[in-house]
């Protein structure tokens, strides 16, 4: 993984998405998932002046979602975690606003909406992924 991470970037890069719902972080436990991140966050070298990096973090669970994001706090490196709207539950657009709030909220870095209905079973509307635009983080 860090050679990997190393040639990305060196060949243009200009960042990292580690663990993005494409591939295998589905099937990955909490200690594999943190040593990704952390070959990556050593990769990047750091937000400041460093590659971007961007985390994937997020379920259906709204608490294990702020969970998974709170400790994010622990790499300083993190640019901004990619959060899925919830999958397979279908919560209807104010669902969707009030899972982004309490996430929001509970995150240490900004977030952005990974809105892939193909995947979750749910398209927003624009006035929704506006709402959620305009939540804080």
């Amino acid at each position: 993984m860090e050679r990997l991470a190393g040639e990305i970037l060196a060949a243009g890069a200009t960042g990292i998405v580690a663990l993005g719902t494409t591939g295998e972080p589905a099937t990955l436990d909490e200690a594999e998932k943190r040593a990704i991140i952390e070959v990556c966050a050593r990769a990047c070298g750091g937000a400041d002046g460093g590659a971007p990096l961007l985390v994937g973090a997020g379920s259906n669970n709204t608490r294990a979602t702020a969970d998974s994001l709170r400790a994010l706090a622990h790499w300083p490196e993190i640019s901004a975690a990619l959060v899925p709207v919830p999958p397979f539950t279908r919560p209807s657009e104010a669902g969707v606003i009030a899972h982004f709030a309490a996430v929001t909220e509970a995150s240490p870095v900004p977030v952005i909406v990974y809105h892939i209905p193909y995947r979750t079973g749910r398209a927003l509307s624009a006035p929704t992924l506006a709402a959620i635009a305009a939540l804080p983080g």
